[in-house]
């Protein structure tokens, strides 16, 4: 039952009115934090760098791909309560595993405002990318 709950409340979120839909995102940019390993602290944001991939959100087969030179495959695993930050965007946070059975949690940002872009965020132990994309019709 909490699954579902989740589930509707990711429908939602994300504007869909039904099920068995594929969530269409074309990325503008992306920009990465690494981990510092001598001092475990995050460093800075690289400088934001042009990207044109698509990424999907298939919530039917619970998989999140991104597009790019190669076809990189997500399996959601399991869905946190959607949450918001201080500006009111909605955060939808997604525990993933990748091909290679890694934990990854992945963070859907949907803005408050209209003038902002959509973010995807991939979080690995040791690197967090970002993507800001426009969804697709």
């Amino acid at each position: 039952m909490k699954r579902f709950i989740l589930l509707l409340l990711l429908f939602t979120s994300l504007g869909i009115t039904t099920f068995g839909q594929v969530i269409k995102y074309r990325t503008q940019s992306w920009s990465e934090c690494k981990r510092i390993e001598t001092t475990g602290e995050w460093g800075e944001w690289t400088e934001n760098t042009d990207l044109n991939i698509l990424i999907t959100i298939d919530l039917d087969n619970l998989r999140i791909k991104l597009y790019g030179g190669e076809v990189v495959v997500y399996d959601i695993v399991h869905f946190d309560e959607e949450s918001s930050n201080e500006r009111g965007d909605i955060i939808i946070k997604l525990k993933c595993v990748n091909d290679k059975g890694e934990n990854i949690v992945i963070r859907h940002l949907k803005p408050n405002s209209n003038d902002k872009v959509t973010q995807l965020y991939i979080d690995f132990s040791d690197i967090v990318m970002v993507f800001n994309m426009n969804k697709l019709d």
